[in-house]
């Protein structure tokens, strides 16, 4: 009975997981519709400052969260060589 029960849970275990790398799948494809474009943060730079270059005219607190969501941050804190996908046009 111990076993039969391990395996169910196991199998349940292994089924939510691939649900689970479906649902993330579908997501990016829906991302991955939108244009964009990559660049690799360079020393010194902010994602506030690459938002200003993104979208100069528009709103910086907008295109830093579009940024953050576009690479799945949770924090607008970037590093010199991380490479970031910016929203295209």
């Amino acid at each position: 009975m111990v076993r039969a029960g391990a395996a169910l849970l196991a199998t349940v275990s292994v089924s939510a997981g691939v649900l689970m790398v479906n649902r993330t799948a579908e997501a990016g494809s829906d991302a991955g519709q939108m244009p964009v474009t990559y660049r690799m943060v360079l020393p010194g730079e902010t994602l506030w400052g690459i938002a200003g270059e993104v979208d100069p005219a528009g709103d910086r607190g907008d295109t830093v969260a579009d940024i953050m969501e576009l690479n799945a941050l949770s924090s607008a804190a970037v590093a010199a060589g991380q490479r970031i996908a910016l929203p295209g046009e």
